[in-house]
């Protein structure tokens, strides 16, 4: 499987879950990160959880950074194959609710460079991919 087929099948794979948590919204645990309206829920960490389980057992060897749960950084030099993951990007509109704009996204490179990305956005089910080289 080529990376954009497995961007494509991860973020279609986590769309149930994430539509149904949206869902339950005024359920969720909720904390803060940086600052008071900087959120993090548990939907957040289960879903970039979901994502780096799937990308590491098609591409054990890569590198994944996510921007939740102390993978928001990379030590040492950089990495020639990596994967950038937000899981909920847009979580304040998630917990709002006022309108479902908000994405899961993927993004792929190799030696810095952007060479596949996915943005899925789960309730519209509206898919956006893009590849190096692809138009």
């Amino acid at each position: 499987m080529n990376e954009i087929s497995a961007i494509e099948a991860v973020l279609y794979d986590i769309s149930a879950y994430v539509v149904e948590r949206y869902g339950q919204r005024d359920s969720l645990v909720v904390s803060t990160k940086g600052s008071p309206t900087d959120f993090l829920t548990e939907v957040d960490i289960t879903v970039q959880k979901r994502i780096v389980e799937q990308l590491m057992d098609i591409f054990p060897a890569d590198v994944l950074i996510g921007e939740e749960s102390g993978l928001d950084y990379f030590k040492g030099s950089p990495p020639s194959r990596c994967w950038m993951v937000d899981p909920i990007d847009g979580t304040q509109n998630f917990l709002r609710g006022l309108f479902p704009e908000f994405g899961v996204s993927i993004g792929f490179l190799v030696d810095g460079n952007p060479v596949a990305r996915g943005v899925l956005f789960p309730v519209s089910q509206d898919l956006f991919l893009a590849e190096r080289g692809s138009g």
